[in-house]
């Protein structure tokens, strides 16, 4: 098979090997067996129990390959009638190497500690310093597969031409395929065209800088980054604004269900607040939002959100709960509606 040049791309080798939650791994007798596994230092460690097949590997060949994100293109995005530009965006990577058997009880351990941190990342289980793992520890077979002879490889539209990138990028960004936009566009630079320093696509805003931003927030600041970037990979809509690659503001549009809609994480860089770069904020974000109802709540920005229609409709535990219709001229009832009740209860306020 011929490996075009542009596919591979070692330098993401390690990142791809962190983000793949599951692989498939061949030994010698080309026995291929999906598994789950961690990446700690140089090498690739997987478990099996006790003396199974896998654990009499130990000593030979074998060689693993797993994916951190793969999308489906369809043809009519570049061609509108041949099938031929039909294809997969993928990143890979693929470990060559001879399995080796872990017979040290503490590296076992930490092994084992390293897998719950990536598939139980929230806990719930005794740390294994606790005696009760002794036999188990014991009794479990940990390989692993070192990286001497490894490789990644990436195709994500940089083979083609600018114009032809641009449509399967926009594809992606329209079919809410995120993180394979977000991917895409460190892979091709040229796509990162900013308009006036407001970025409206979820794959053009850096989540690790939103939650930088957050930081400085009373209702955000111990969220974690990784809510952070589901948040923003499941908004309805994003829009930031950005001076000088600086991320200075950000907010968020969430909905409930069709109709009705939540504003979350409206905030401006502190250095930046006073300049009416907030107020600016929310009404290039309602220019793109089509929502008959929006909730927001907040605790001391109560003018500012008035300026654009939203009214108080409840007062819960110090925060106001505000309420902007599509019509104006229909008055708010003094009592929460049965729409502001079914948005109170689908919505998880963060």
């Amino acid at each position: 098979m011929i490996r075009r040049k542009e596919f591979t791309d070692n330098s993401l080798l390690l990142e791809v090997l962190q983000e793949s939650r599951y692989g498939f791994l061949a030994t010698g007798g080309l026995e291929l067996r999906p598994m789950n596994f961690v990446l700690l230092g140089e090498g690739l460690f997987f478990h099996t129990a006790g003396p199974g097949s896998l654990a009499a590997r130990a000593g030979e060949p074998a060689v693993f390959s797993c994916l951190s994100l793969a999308s489906w293109l369809p043809s009519y995005w570049r061609d509108p009638e041949l099938a031929c530009p039909a294809t997969t965006y993928y990143r890979s990577a693929v470990a060559r190497g001879e399995l080796e058997r872990v017979e040290s009880l503490s590296e076992k351990a930490r092994v084992l500690e390293a897998f719950m941190q990536k598939y139980q990342p929230e806990g719930g289980y005794a740390p294994f310093s606790d005696p009760r793992y002794a036999g188990p520890l014991k009794a479990l077979a940990v390989l692993r597969l070192g990286l001497q002879e490894a490789s990644c490889k990436v195709k994500l539209g940089q083979h083609l031409r600018p114009l032809a990138r641009r449509r399967v990028y926009d594809g992606l960004v329209g079919r809410g395929d995120v993180g394979v936009a977000r991917a895409m566009l460190r892979a091709n630079p040229d796509l990162a065209v900013v308009n006036d320093g407001w970025v409206s696509d979820p794959a053009r805003i850096a989540p690790e800088e939103v939650w930088e931003l957050l930081r400085s927030t009373y209702w955000a600041h111990k969220r974690s980054p990784a809510l952070v970037a589901l948040n923003l990979e499941r908004s309805l809509v994003s829009l930031a604004r950005y001076q000088e690659a600086r991320l200075l503001a950000y907010a968020r549009v969430s909905l409930v269900h069709p109709g009705t809609a939540w504003l979350y994480d409206v905030v401006v860089d502190p250095s930046h607040r006073g300049r009416g770069l907030g107020t600016e904020l929310i009404g290039r974000l309602l220019e793109l939002v089509d929502q008959e109802r929006i909730f927001l709540d907040t605790l001391d920005a109560m003018p500012l959100y008035e300026r654009f229609g939203w009214r108080e409709v409840e007062r819960v535990e110090g925060r106001s709960l505000m309420l902007r219709t599509a019509q104006r001229s229909q008055p708010l009832r003094s009592n929460p509606s049965r729409n502001t009740a079914a948005a109170l209860s689908s919505t998880t306020w963060p």
